[in-house]
């Protein structure tokens, strides 16, 4: 015979990257402290407009390990870049880029 019990659902708070946690040996010592708020939630948070998943990378960790498919002009032939490599071949077009990201 299977035994539910029934148990505190878990938070949002657990495994989002905008908390700093603080634990103790003991279950009810824990300290909880969120940079996108000003006071912390003393309940376990069901849906934040703020949340970000520490278990999934961030759009600038998956940038930098993106791989670029790219097509020499003068062969025609193609092949993938490290993102490193592309941007160190097109650094003056990134600063450009980055320039005219600026102004809006």
């Amino acid at each position: 015979m299977l035994k539910i019990y029934d148990s505190p659902s878990p938070s949002l708070c657990d495994t989002c990257r905008n908390v700093s946690r603080a634990r103790g040996d003991y279950a009810n010592e824990l300290i909880m402290e969120c940079s996108e708020f000003s006071e912390t939630p003393r309940f376990p948070v069901k849906s934040c407009s703020l949340y970000a998943d520490a278990n999934k990378p961030t759009l600038n960790d998956m940038r930098g390990t993106a791989w670029i498919l790219e097509t020499d002009q003068r062969t025609k032939k193609f092949g993938f870049l490290p993102n490193a490599a592309w941007r160190s071949k097109h650094k003056r077009e990134a600063v450009l880029d980055t320039q005219n990201d600026e102004r809006y």
